[in-house]
């Protein structure tokens, strides 16, 4: 005899009146108590999930600039980078790789040039400066 529901049972039957299995009714008070245990975390877990849920929305909600550690505008400290100077150039004929880049820095402004020869055979050149204050600058010429 199974004490498991046959396949043909009404669903409004469902548990039958025999069910838990006798053997199982001393357990019956610690099935409870799981039940219970379980319910309590389910419950902690959803006031977790809400509170961050609520935790996310103000944070989005807060203006873009609000709770940096910068300094007003203007009272920004500049330390110089190190000063540099470059230059590379790649021609392969074989896969119509044409470019070159050169570029110098004073550690304050960097300034460059790039050239890339076009499918077209057209030269785009673009020279360029940026520093810490204005930002990066291009000039963009073909020839």
């Amino acid at each position: 005899m199974s004490h498991f529901p046959s396949k043909n049972l009404p669903l409004k039957s469902f548990p039958p009146e025999n069910f838990p299995p006798k053997y199982l009714l001393p357990f019956r008070s610690f099935i409870q108590l799981l039940q219970f245990e379980l319910e309590a975390q389910r419950a902690k877990m959803l006031r977790v999930f809400f509170t961050l849920f609520l935790m996310m929305i103000v944070v989005h909600s807060l203006p873009q600039g609000s709770g940096g550690s910068k300094s007003p505008a203007g009272d920004e400290k500049h330390e110089p980078g190190m000063p540099f100077d470059f230059s590379y150039a790649v021609n392969d004929i074989e896969t119509s790789n044409d470019f070159q880049h050169k570029a110098n820095s004073d550690g304050d402004i960097t300034r460059g040039e790039y050239r890339v020869v076009l499918p077209d055979d057209h030269v785009q050149v673009v020279r360029y400066t940026a520093d810490w204050k204005n930002g990066y600058n291009a000039e963009i010429s073909y020839e």
